[in-house]
Order: structure tokens, then sequence, then C-alpha cells
């Protein structure tokens, strides 16, 4: 089932991949329920979407990641519990086909290796589902810890409640300093 533009994001994703549809490139965006669309945009655009709706700048954060563990392609660190990966699940036909999709990290069961003969691997979700990828199990591995190297630098107590009230709580100090001097 195509689906147009109006999609929102809110509901969790398990992953999105990029596909070709007959007018073009598409992507196939799997829930965490399980229900399964393929959205008339390409990848790129449905990322964009995706951190746009997140208030996320996808840009700065790949420039970071890029200068702090140097890697290529940025894991998407949308919430706290909330990391997609990118794994390779296609081999582009020309330069610029995008081939790479956007895994949940959180939802990963296992990650099992195709053999001897073939390279790649496939990951297991915790629902069920099923992901075929070109990456190798020790590639994906390596994703896997950077993205949570990655989650345990930037969503600390900063971000929790307890991060919130010690800031309110500053504020308010401050606030009552101002007013009595």
């Amino acid at each position: 089932m195509v689906k147009e533009h109006k999609r929102d994001f809110d509901q969790p994703i398990l992953y999105f991949c990029p596909t070709y549809l007959p007018q073009g490139d598409g992507t196939i965006i799997m829930y965490t329920n399980g229900d399964q669309y393929t959205d008339s945009r390409n990848i790129r655009s449905i990322r964009r979407a995706l951190c746009r709706y997140y208030a996320l700048d996808y840009s700065a954060l790949r420039s970071k990641w890029r200068n702090h563990c140097n890697i290529g392609l940025a894991p998407l660190l949308l919430a706290p519990g909330y990391v997609l990966i990118p794994v390779k699940t296609r081999i582009a036909r020309c330069k610029g086909d995008p081939c790479y999709a956007f895994v949940n990290l959180h939802y990963i069961d296992s990650v099992l290796a195709c053999g001897e003969q073939i390279t790649g691997s496939t990951i297991l979700f915790k629902n069920g589902a099923r992901l075929g990828c070109h990456n190798g199990l020790k590639n994906i591995k390596n994703k896997m810890l950077a993205a949570k190297a990655i989650e345990r630098i930037y969503c600390d107590s900063r971000y929790t409640n307890q991060g919130l009230e010690e800031v309110f709580y500053r504020i308010i100090e401050m606030f009552k300093q101002e007013k009595g001097s």
C-alpha cells in the first residue's frame, strides 16, 4: 500500500529502508506494532521529515559524530531509548542511489550472519520481523556499540527529569538572588 506524504511519525519506527517503486525511489516504513507502509518519498526525504518531526539537525549531528566517532552515516538519536542506526540493505545501482536503511537499535533481538558463501547478515527484531542487509555481522555489532556509546554520552542526566529539576531549581535560585539584591 503506497501512502502519501501525510503519514506522521507518532508511532515508534522499527525500521525504514529504500525500495524501488514504478514511479521511482520509495521507502518502506515498518512500525514496532507490525504495520508496514510504502511511502512514495525517497529515504532521504523520510529521514529529513523524521528529523524535522523530532526537531533534530541531521547535518550538525552527522558532522559531530564524524568528528567524535569517525563514522560516516550517523545514527539518528531521536530521543532517549529511540536510536536508529544505518545499515546497508541493497547495492546501489548508480551513484547517489540510496542503499542504507535506519533500524531501531532498541528493538534488535539478534543479528545472524548469512554464512561463508554469502556476505551480509539478517537482523531479527523483538516483534518477530526480519531485515536482510549487506553489512557483515561485525560491522553491525560495531554500529550498535557506537550508537549505544553515543546515546550514553548525549542522553545522560541532563535530559532526564532529575536533570530538568536541577535546572529549574537553579533558575529559581537565580531569580531569588536577583530579587534579594
